[in-house]
């Protein structure tokens, strides 16, 4: 099973993400899934059948009160340059403090810290070639406010790969708190 661990976007906040996705629509840009924004706490990868109750025992154990995060922000990996291979809106909150608690939950699993550290962040498109006009569109659009949510839950979530793009599918639900 292809796993990673996520913070799901409220449905009033994904109707404003897709509204900058339609912002940055160019033919190099492929946009993430209005059903797929989330905020990656972790990603593990392939996780053999018989690891998954173990990881999912684990996160039971991660424990923080609900949290606060403001969405807004854009973004690019790499950053400020004239070549991007992700827009992404930024979210600020404490998402830093759960994603290292989940690290620390998987850590006796085996699943390492990402060497690369965390960064709070939502995915609004991956890119191919990178346009000039995106680049300005970027810059145009880097301090677009999107709204607060409250993160009161996490969630494993398996991501099936297809031609047309990724399904995700919940695992297990994790409340906060």
């Amino acid at each position: 099973m292809r796993l990673f661990i996520a913070v799901e976007i409220d449905e009033g906040l994904r109707d404003k993400l897709v509204g900058v996705q339609t912002k940055l629509l160019e033919p190099a840009v492929k946009l993430v899934e209005r059903q797929n924004l989330h905020a990656t706490l972790k990603f593990l990868g392939e996780v053999s059948d018989e690891q998954v109750p173990a990881v999912r025992e684990a996160l039971r154990n991660v424990k923080m009160s609900p949290f606060e995060v403001e969405i807004g922000g854009l973004g690019t990996f790499p950053p400020g340059g004239r070549r991007i291979s992700v827009v992404w809106v930024d979210c600020k909150g404490p998402l830093a403090e759960l994603a290292a608690k989940v690290d620390e939950a998987l850590k006796t699993l085996g699943f390492e810290r990402d060497e690369r550290g965390f960064s709070s962040h939502l995915t609004l498109a991956r890119v191919k070639q990178t346009p000039e006009k995106l680049v300005e569109l970027v810059e145009e659009l880097k301090e677009t406010k999107i709204g607060k949510q409250l993160v009161d839950r996490f969630v494993l979530k398996q991501s099936t790969l297809t031609p047309q793009g990724p399904i995700y599918a919940d695992v297990e639900i994790y409340k906060l708190g």
